[in-house]
């Protein structure tokens, strides 16, 4: 037997680690949420698609603007992996549009269909959230349907 397994009960100290290691993942997960907040996730566009030019339009369609009325949009590129064969669904785009009251716009405006049709495509417009935070809402899911089907809050 070590001196360590001898040693008797841990102190209460090292039970509070996982609470501080608790603390810090959610404050990680606030802060890339945060990071985010300017950022639209649009599912389904082609891969060969021009990015600026075409989100430029979709928004504006979601906006009821002319569809060559100009939109700042900081940047725009696919989500980090490996470019899939054609018939796959297509990456997610990622934009960044710095004026926040013109991304809430858009994502109001986008909340009035489920799906968009542009050009043919089925397209899809989601805040960009956190991997840890989409896990949570994914587990949840089951909790909020009931609370939604007795409509609770």
């Amino acid at each position: 037997m070590t001196a360590l397994e001898s040693a008797g009960p841990v102190p209460q100290q090292t039970h509070n680690h996982d609470r501080q290691l608790m603390d810090l993942q959610l404050h990680v997960e606030d802060l890339d949420n945060r990071s985010r907040r300017n950022n639209i996730r649009v599912r389904g566009l082609r891969e060969t698609e021009n990015l600026r030019e075409t989100l430029t339009s979709l928004f504006n369609i979601i906006l009821n603007r002319p569809l060559e009325a100009r939109l700042y949009i900081d940047r725009a590129h696919r989500t980090l992996r490996p470019k899939p064969p054609p018939t796959p669904l297509p990456r997610d785009v990622i934009c960044y549009i710095q004026d926040i009251q013109l991304k809430e716009d858009i994502i109001k405006g986008a909340r009035t269909e489920r799906t968009w049709r542009y050009k043919g495509q089925n397209v899809e417009l989601y805040n960009d959230l956190s991997h840890l935070t989409l896990q949570t809402r994914r587990a949840l899911r089951p909790v909020t349907t009931i609370l939604q089907e007795h409509h609770l809050r």
